[in-house]
């Protein structure tokens, strides 16, 4: 049975703790960092993750679901309006433990980051990271409003009174063809959700100093 844990961006207390600088030793003469030392587990990559968004977006509340179930460990973010789904995940998908495979499965990656004492490895433990961005009925009504005003001429006063968030998450809005806007199969349903999936209270892609100080890449074959 999949376990599910939820950690909230703006506890501080469940902050990621900065790892200890790496024990070394001597591999053919030479000092090396014991990379494989850090190893996080699904709570703390959540923590990871946690930390991430806070210096990303610290205006936004995120919710983050730990799930460990036949198909592995992973992790999935909500919020609601602030930032696109591609923002956040522009951000989050370099944590992943595992890339999705050419021809299906996945593919693992290693994560270091730089010490004074050399690279050091992390092992992180989400092999996926999805994310759901989520809207609310304020969002839905602003969008409703200027769509009403784009097509004044166009709509009937029955319409214009039925252009509301519930109307919209009822679907009842996939009933709203207008002539000479709408065709193959669109409507003003489909408007509202472009309007929404395309709002966004961030501008760019911002940066985390935590999730910049994490290098990715492919294992070397052996």
């Amino acid at each position: 049975m999949a376990t599910t844990q939820q950690t909230r961006t703006n506890n501080a207390n469940r902050a990621f703790p900065a790892p200890q600088a790496p024990q070394t030793a001597r591999v053919h003469g030479k000092t090396t960092p014991q990379a494989l030392k850090t190893v996080l587990t699904l709570v703390q990559t959540a923590q990871l993750v946690q930390t991430v968004l806070r210096e990303a977006f610290p205006s936004i509340v995120f919710l983050v679901e730990a799930h460990r179930d036949a198909n592995g460990a992973r992790l999935h973010v909500e919020w609601t309006d602030g930032p696109r789904e591609q923002q956040v995940s522009k951000l989050l998908l370099p944590l992943q433990a595992a890339h999705p495979g050419t021809f299906g499965g996945s593919t693992p990656v290693e994560h270091f980051r730089l010490t004074d004492n050399g690279p050091q490895r992390v092992r992180l433990g989400a092999a996926r990271i999805t994310v759901t961005r989520k809207f609310s009925d304020t969002l839905v009504g602003n969008v409703l409003q200027r769509l009403a005003h784009r097509h004044a001429t166009r709509l009937t006063p029955e319409q214009r009174a039925g252009l509301t968030a519930e109307a919209f998450r009822k679907g009842a809005l996939m009933a709203v063809v207008l002539y000479g806007v709408h065709w193959a199969g669109n409507s003003l349903h489909s408007d509202v959700e472009t309007a929404l999936h395309e709002h966004t209270d961030v501008q760019g892609y911002p940066r985390s100093a935590t999730a910049a100080g994490l290098f990715v890449r492919k294992p070397l074959k052996a």
